[in-house]
C-alpha cells in the first residue's frame, strides 16, 4: 500500500505560494520605494540648484521678522 502525501504536498505547496508572493510583493515595493526616493530626489536637487543662496547644513536659514 501506497502511503497518502497528498495533505504534506498541499501543505509545501501553500508555504511555497505564499513565499513566492511574498517575494513578489517585496521586490515591487523596493522597486516603488526607489522610483520615489529618486523622484523626491531630483525634485529637490533642481529646487535648491534654483535658489540664490544654498543652504548650509551647518547654518540653517533664518526666518526675518517684517
Amino acid at each position: 500500500m501506497v502511503e497518502n502525501y497528498t495533505n504534506a504536498f498541499l501543505v509545501s505547496l501553500g508555504v511555497w505560494v505564499f513565499i513566492a508572493l511574498f517575494s513578489i510583493w517585496a521586490i515591487f515595493g523596493l522597486i516603488g520605494a526607489f522610483l520615489v526616493s529618486a523622484f523626491a530626489n531630483r525634485v529637490m536637487t533642481v529646487e535648491l540648484a534654483r535658489r540664490d543662496d544654498p543652504v548650509d547644513p551647518r547654518h540653517p536659514p533664518r526666518h526675518h521678522r517684517r
